[in-house]
């Protein structure tokens, strides 16, 4: 750091004390902004730089350091067990209404008990998910339980603490400060799918719903995996709170937004039984436009008065009531059994059944996973099966009716070779799945090309999966290097190229050349080789020459690696097709070598000396010093021999013209935010 500031200067303890407060509200504003309200106001690289900001401040001065802070969601140890924990205020079960006629008697039983006649009550989408109780002791967040038996549950804290929507500091603005609040885990549908996809890619067994896996999550003694794994949240009510009482439920839902807990958009105030009726009815197909699952809809009188007169049984509370959809399941016949083949090569078996309707759409095709899960289940084609949505959104094969065959079913056999290409479909290790390891499978060439182009990989814009659709269709591309051999006749006569979008692209296409040996690694959808994998690899080997010609051994041995990674990444390479491909990638021009864009930037301005000049848009000088100094920088008032860099702002005076006459490195602003970013010193605009 640099030496003789005061006490009020940023660079003095108070200073720097004061600028990680300062970013914590940063972060915690946009973590609502973006996980809570969904309007993110910055970009997710500008996101990153705050949050990196703000935690290389925190390991530099760890007596700034709080449980509490943005940077401490993921604990790095594993829970032993989960400890058994009281409830403030038993979480009671919601009494069950199975169809409009017991709501109907809910409603008739409230007005006879109350006098009244017309009743508010509020309506919430009764989420599938798992209960939850938070408490906050002054606004921090201080424990996480399960609702167990109601009276007591488990101890999730660390796990609770990964969720993103889940505050760990209420907001100052409201007055919950010492509160016990309920609500439900949940995982999106989209969130599960794709965790699903993956399992399967690496030979698990998928989850078979949503709830099951949020259970199951927040039920894992590794918080770091909890926070890979795509969990929401939604609060519904006060538990206990130590001031006063609301006069009504949607006040204290209001309250607890205020205070920075997520409550569900669909949430109603209504005012009669024929409105809820009304509800329940559009509700039953307006649910499957949801990103969660909903399994009914939850009614609870709204004036807190009236929720005290009518009271609980020791089971349920008498002021509200759970209308539950009718379950969304049929039997079908097994036509026939087809393999299908993924991104990543994995071979998936599924059920071609006779159309259905279910949960508001045709269901025609059910995923059976792999051949142990139809060994198991013991699936065959001609089979009658019941099948239901998973999490409304994903069809299975739940059981097999056996009692109907009659002799005429035909046993399913998994083929040994790929159906698309005929190569050899290979189990790696102890995985169940099997896969084609041949990249250019032309099963797999749209889903690789769109992968290929994908912003963490080759980042080539504008190349979307309807466009890969039309050129796969048309065979102008059946392999990634035919990406880079496509010209503006190939692009221009298509629906929506026209000769202007069709010369972005190319352009795309070239500037993609650069990428260098991390995003190539990422692109060619090598199984476990995502952004980090990439990364560690990437700093292990100066280029893909060096990766292919490398053993399992010797990938055993990197940090991070281990023997199922090394294995994944020695078949991809040993296979000759895949050779080839990266053999002609290379004769296009494609750099596969390493270059620093992905590298710690602590490693590369350690020792060097900046000096910034002029006014900067985005920074303060003090600012920009210390974004250079927390990776080890000197930064120095005038330019001398040592000077290694000057970053300029408007109105540069005499340090840019000394700087020229010594050839030093000049930086404008833009250039130095694209340091920070992409942590590459010096930048390759500079």
């Amino acid at each position: 750091m640099v030496k003789g500031r005061d006490a009020g200067d940023p660079g003095s303890k108070d200073g720097i004390k004061r600028r990680i407060e300062e970013l914590r509200e940063k972060v915690r504003y946009h973590d609502k902004k973006y996980y809570i309200d969904n309007d993110p106001e910055i970009s997710d690289s500008e996101y990153d730089h705050l949050f990196r900001q703000l935690k290389e401040l925190e390991e530099r001065y760890p007596e700034f350091k709080t449980q509490n802070s943005p940077t401490q969601r993921v604990g790095s140890g594993e829970i032993d067990e989960f400890e058994t924990v009281e409830h403030e205020v038993t979480m009671l079960s919601l009494d069950k209404a199975s169809n409009v006629e017991e709501l109907q008697d809910f409603y008739n039983t409230v007005q006879d008990t109350l006098n009244e006649n017309e009743i508010m009550l509020i309506m919430e989408p009764k989420i599938d998910g798992v209960g939850v109780a938070l408490t906050y002791d002054d606004g921090m967040l201080k424990r996480g339980a399960t609702r167990g038996d109601g009276s007591q549950g488990e101890d999730i804290t660390e796990n609770v603490r990964t969720i993103h929507e889940i505050p760990l500091v209420l907001n100052e603005d409201s007055i919950l400060r010492d509160i016990e609040v309920r609500g439900e885990v949940y995982m999106p549908l989209d969130g599960f799918k794709n965790m699903n996809e993956t399992r399967e890619e690496k030979g698990k067994e998928p989850f078979a719903n949503p709830r099951n896996a949020t259970a199951g999550t927040l039920r894992l003694k590794h918080p770091r995996e909890v926070s890979n794994r795509p969990l929401s949240f939604f609060a519904y009510s006060l538990g206990s709170h130590s001031h006063g009482e609301f006069s009504t439920h949607w006040q204290m839902l209001e309250e607890l937004g205020i205070a920075g807990l997520p409550i569900n958009d669909h949430v109603r105030e209504i005012e009669s039984m024929d409105h809820a009726l009304e509800l329940v009815e559009t509700w039953e197909d307006k649910r499957h436009a949801l990103n969660y699952d909903i399994d009914g809809l939850v009614f609870k009188v709204n004036d807190i008065s009236f929720q005290e007169k009518l009271g609980s049984t020791t089971h349920h509370p008498r002021w509200a009531i759970a209308y539950k959809f009718p379950p969304k399941r049929k039997t079908t016949k097994v036509k026939d059994i087809e393999v299908m083949v993924g991104r990543t090569g994995v071979l998936t078996p599924v059920a071609r059944l006779e159309p259905i309707h279910l949960s508001g759409t045709e269901v025609s095709r059910a995923s059976l996973h792999n051949e142990e899960e139809v060994a198991r289940r013991d699936v065959r084609i001609g089979d009658v099966v019941l099948v239901e949505k998973a999490g409304e959104i994903i069809p299975q094969v739940i059981k097999v009716m056996k009692e109907e065959r009659d002799g005429s079913e035909q046993e399913f056999v998994m083929p040994r070779h790929c159906p698309a290409c005929g190569s050899e479909a290979k189990q790696v290790g102890d995985e169940v799945a099997r896969r084609c390891l041949n990249a250019s499978c032309p099963a797999q060439v749209t889903r690789r090309l769109e992968h290929w182009g994908s912003r963490d990989a080759l980042d080539i814009d504008g190349l979307g999966p309807k466009l890969l659709q039309k050129l796969v269709e048309r065979e102008i591309v059946i392999s990634i290097p035919d990406l880079y051999t496509l010209e503006l006749d190939d692009l221009v006569h298509l629906e929506r190229m026209g000769e202007k979008s069709s010369n972005n692209l190319l352009q795309e296409i070239e500037k993609s050349k650069t990428a260098g040996l991390k995003r190539v690694l990422i692109g060619l959808g090598i199984r476990y080789v995502g952004n980090y994998l990439s990364d560690v690899l990437a700093n292990h080997y100066v280029s893909i020459e060096a990766l292919v010609n490398t053993s399992k051994g010797e990938l055993e041995e990197i940090d991070d690696v281990g023997e199922e990674i090394a294995e994944s990444i020695t078949m991809f390479i040993s296979n000759s097709n895949n050779l080839d491909m990266i053999h002609r990638l290379q004769e296009l021009g494609i750099n596969m070598r390493a270059n620093e864009l992905h590298r710690d930037l602590s490693q590369y301005l350690e020792g060097n000396t900046f000096v910034f000049t002029g006014k900067l848009d985005n920074f303060t000088r003090e600012e920009a010093a210390r974004e250079v100094e927390q990776h080890g920088a000197r930064v120095t008032s005038s330019i001398s021999g040592n000077t290694d860099c000057l970053v300029v702002g408007q109105d540069p005076g005499s340090k840019f013209d000394n700087a020229k006459e010594e050839d030093i490195m000049i930086m404008d602003e833009a250039t130095f935010i694209k340091m920070l970013e992409e942590e590459t010193f010096p930048p390759v605009s500079a």
